[in-house]
């Protein structure tokens, strides 16, 4: 997931901000960037405009508050007016791939009960994804399928944690029984 540009009004020192991360000639987003500036000119604000929006996308967050961020303050979110960020991400096609993969596993992997209740959304094949933060409303993608591609990190994490919940069990078993 690479982040091609974001957009920024009233968003703590920003009134209004657009930023492009393409490499204009060779038209692609860079793996890398530099941002250089004085100190209090926004460098740190500017990651936390990136930062934010992709928290609550890909599941870390579920509301502003949870923000943790030396020197972000959800006290003074509304100060300057609403703040709204758009990103603008690209997703590479085996990134999309992996992301299936691995939500399909996570799914399966979920308890009957929870399978009967809940349809599996299969991750979306997007290229690019706006993620929109309006005031306290987010918004990523247009259809739960590409809200979905911004989860990888999140199934991979849980299916993770469910392969070493099974191991602890079998290791406490097998040592009760010496």
């Amino acid at each position: 997931m690479k982040v091609e540009s974001i957009s920024i009004q009233n968003f703590k020192k920003f009134e209004s901000l657009a930023v492009s991360f393409k490499n204009k000639t060779l038209d692609e987003v860079s793996d890398r960037f530099l941002v250089l500036g004085d100190n209090g000119t926004g460098k740190t604000t500017l990651l936390q405009a990136i930062a934010l929006p992709l928290a609550l996308a890909t599941g870390r967050i579920r509301s502003i508050v949870d923000f943790d961020w030396i020197g972000f303050l959800p006290g003074r979110y509304w100060r300057w007016g609403t703040p709204r960020i758009e990103l603008e991400v690209s997703f590479e096609q085996e990134e999309l791939e992996a992301t299936r993969e691995i939500a399909r596993k996570w799914y399966d992997a979920q308890p009957l009960e929870f399978r009967s209740e809940r349809e599996f959304v299969t991750p979306g094949n997007s290229r690019v994804v706006k993620v929109i933060l309006n005031g306290d409303f987010w918004k990523a993608g247009n259809t739960p399928e590409e809200r979905a591609q911004f989860r990888g990190r999140y199934y991979s994490l849980s299916r993770k944690m469910v392969n070493f919940t099974s191991f602890r069990c079998t290791q406490l078993s097998t040592t009760q029984s010496t």
